[in-house]
């Protein structure tokens, strides 16, 4: 009888922990949203893992000021020339965090690699990681013993629950998956669009598209912001964001 109740009682534990090694192993990343964080990580692994891809030499790493700020076409191009690779790694939202164990997962899959680049903003050198939605960045690259390295950077607080992503792989898939509950059919047609246009070689080779132009507005002061305020469209969401950003800021800067 004792062990019986011991048998019901640890099943609910062997099962979670069961969904965890599943979810470890990335049995979610065929159904991640291609847009999110996670979906770009997953969408680069996938480039990386292509045979067609071949040897990589070099890397370029860092956050969305790379990713549009380099000509990594070009720079793909100049390395070719010289009988080397160089692959574009950089993805919105990285930090030092997930550049770590981006490093640590090509040291297992691509030790061929022989350098790169990181590129940075003064910004990047305040903290040691980017927020916890940087988890989702670095999850589909971690393993069971890169624990330490995350532990090590992004707090674990245990009234947080966005903070359970450092030490698990449900937790760290917990949105995404409760949003694909929501529409899954929306989801399986975004993972439909996303794979009949992927292009390994574009992915990493390449320079990617950007569909908004801050130009338009103005990079100068605050009152780029103000112009932008005064229309209505949703299509510059992100910059709107940052707008708010920057006069949560300029209104507390010395």
């Amino acid at each position: 009888m004792l062990l019986r109740r011991l048998l019901v009682l640890s099943a609910p534990l062997a099962l979670v922990l069961a969904v965890e090694a599943l979810f470890l192993a990335g049995v979610w990343e065929p159904l991640a949203e291609p847009r999110s964080h996670a979906g770009t990580s997953v969408r680069l692994k996938r480039a990386l893992r292509d045979p067609g891809v071949g040897r990589i030499d070099y890397v370029t790493l860092g956050s969305s000021r790379p990713e549009y700020g380099i000509d990594h076409e070009l720079l793909a191009a100049q390395a070719a020339r010289r009988g080397r690779a160089h692959a574009d790694l950089t993805m919105p939202g990285t930090h030092w965090t997930s550049v770590g164990v981006l490093v640590r997962w090509l040291e297992r899959e691509h030790p061929e690699v022989r350098g790169g680049v990181i590129a940075l903003s003064v910004q990047d050198l305040a903290f040691t990681y980017n927020g916890y939605y940087e988890l989702g960045i670095l999850q589909p690259f971690r393993r069971v013993d890169d624990l330490g390295w995350i532990a090590a950077r992004i707090p674990f607080a245990m009234h947080d629950v966005a903070s359970y992503g450092v030490v698990s792989a449900l937790f760290a898939w917990r949105d995404d998956v409760r949003a694909f509950v929501a529409d899954p059919a929306l989801r399986r047609e975004r993972i439909a669009w996303q794979d009949a246009h992927a292009d390994a070689h574009h992915i990493l080779f390449g320079n990617p598209e950007s569909h908004g132009d801050m130009c338009a507005w103005g990079v100068d002061s605050l009152a780029a912001c103000d112009r932008l305020e005064a229309t209505s469209g949703d299509g510059d969401a992100g910059l709107r964001r940052q707008c708010r950003e920057l006069r949560e800021r300029a209104a507390t800067a010395p």
